[in-house]
């Protein structure tokens, strides 16, 4: 195991609830002292990606970032030269 995914229950109520506020906090830092990456997952408002990029983590998923596309749309983006229009990442 080499990674961590925060449900999006909890990255939903971050912000709203202390106990998910404080949760997610926990759970970032005790991933980290593993040296495990982790992952927000359900991303969907930016207050909820600089709320977990405060906390330490640093990989999110949701629609913030993206929209579920079929691999065939993969496909002919990537053949097509598309570039994503937000980097998955926030270390760029």
């Amino acid at each position: 195991m080499d990674k961590i995914k925060i449900d999006r229950s909890f990255v939903a109520s971050l912000g709203e609830s202390e106990g998910a506020d404080g949760l997610v906090d926990a759970v970032v830092k005790l991933a980290r002292s593993f040296g495990l990456e982790v992952i927000g997952e359900g991303v969907e408002i930016e207050r909820q990606r600089k709320q977990l990029l405060a906390s330490g983590c640093q990989v999110f998923q949701g629609y913030l970032i993206g929209r579920p596309v079929s691999a065939a749309q993969i496909e002919s983006d990537l053949l097509g030269g598309a570039v994503p229009r937000r980097a998955v990442n926030s270390r760029g």
